[in-house]
């Protein structure tokens, strides 16, 4: 809670405004207040001018009620005794209707969350009462004189005796089928040993084969690096004939210039 303090001029007294309380003097908590002061301490010994300097310092600024107790205690009789019981007083009435406004709130949302939820266990209790519906009936089906009073008395032991369990005789049929099933049995776990021979295998080839691919991959690297070598040797060698028989043609050419000139000159 906070109090707006209003700067009075020094004509009119000081006046103080609360959010919460009414500041006329036939207002609860101004006559709580005024028993207080009247029965405990007398009102002469509250330096009334200290605490107008204080609220006009104030001004027209809001601080909580805590910090304005504070600021007048000093300089009023009982210490600021009276305010801080009585508002602790108006703090807890104020608590408690709290409490009740929230407790009302809460009864209201629960209660309206249960009227809510209604058809929704209606529904729930239609779908169960259908399935229980379709079960009794599938089992008088079966067993027409079936008891469900016994059944909740008697649980399995009156399964038994009311649905009795045909049990089967072993004869020929039953003991071939047995050893069919032995045989496919023994069988299957000697496949499935040879299943694991031909895993073991497959893994093994499987790995030379990684080995001779690596093998052929690291082979074909090195035969692809002397080829780029063999090609710039032979670029070399291209580049070096080409120059030679450049030198040749010119020799030549100079040697045909001489000997024309030789058979000018005899003429």
């Amino acid at each position: 809670m906070s109090i707006v303090i209003k700067k009075s001029n020094p004509a009119r007294p000081v006046k103080l405004q609360t959010k919460k309380f009414k500041r006329d003097k036939s207002s609860k908590t101004w006559t709580r207040l005024s028993n207080r002061i009247d029965n405990n301490n007398p009102i002469t010994d509250t330096n009334t001018k200290q605490i107008e300097i204080v609220i006009n310092d104030l001004g027209d600024k809001k601080i909580p009620v805590q910090d304005f107790v504070t600021l007048i205690s000093p300089y009023t009789a009982d210490g600021g005794a009276a305010l801080r019981s009585v508002f602790d007083e108006d703090a807890r009435e104020f608590r408690q209707k709290m409490e009740k406004c929230y407790e009302i709130a809460v009864q209201k949302a629960l209660g309206d969350k249960q009227i809510a939820s209604i058809p929704l266990y209606s529904n729930k209790h239609d779908v169960v009462t259908d399935k229980m519906v379709r079960i009794i009936n599938k089992v008088l089906q079966m067993v027409p004189d079936f008891d469900f009073d016994k059944y909740w008395r008697y649980g399995s032991d009156y399964l038994k005796s009311a649905v009795p369990v045909p049990r089967l005789e072993e004869d020929e049929n039953l003991r071939r089928l047995r050893n069919d099933c032995e045989r496919l049995t023994e069988e299957n776990r000697r496949l499935e040993l040879i299943l694991d021979k031909l895993k073991m295998e497959q893994k093994l080839e499987q790995i030379f084969a990684d080995e001779v691919h690596a093998s052929v991959e690291s082979v074909r690297v090195q035969l692809e690096k002397e080829e780029a070598e063999l090609r710039q040797q032979l670029h070399q060698l291209n580049e070096k004939m080409e120059r030679y028989l450049m030198g040749n043609e010119n020799i030549a050419n100079c040697r045909n210039g001489q000997y024309n000139f030789k058979l000018c000159s005899s003429r």
